[in-house]
């Protein structure tokens, strides 16, 4: 009974500790630099015409989509200055997939695909 209560009085302390860690952060209004993501250079607007509905994820420190309707997990390949989600948002992103990484882009150490290059916008 001695060797119970005791566990169940760590897991409570601990318990606690984590909740009033994760009590101190402040929300998150973006992925910003926290979280490494794919990009390119954009030259001007366009590019393909498709739709990804989502939820914004991170999955090995990269930020990623999990689409809503297969639950395909896609690394999205952003503009250089777009805005990115933060994680949990719910996204629409104009684009199209690629089943190879596009040359074209900087993966940041984001290199799972199945890949979504992002539209410019313009």
């Amino acid at each position: 009974m001695r060797r119970r209560t005791l566990a169940v009085v760590l897991a409570v302390v601990s318990g606690g500790a984590v909740l009033a860690a994760c009590g101190t952060e402040e929300p998150s209004t973006g992925a910003g630099t926290d979280v490494a993501h794919a990009e390119y250079a954009s030259g001007g607007s366009g590019g393909d015409d498709a739709l990804l509905s989502g939820t914004a994820r991170v999955a090995d420190g990269c930020l990623v989509v999990e689409e809503n309707d297969s639950g395909t997990v896609y690394t999205p390949v952003f503009p250089e200055d777009a805005d990115l989600p933060a994680e949990g948002d719910q996204v629409s992103l104009p684009g199209g997939a690629h089943d190879e990484w596009p040359e074209f882009a900087s993966s940041n150490g984001c290199e799972s695909g199945p890949f979504w290059v992002v539209a410019a916008e313009g």
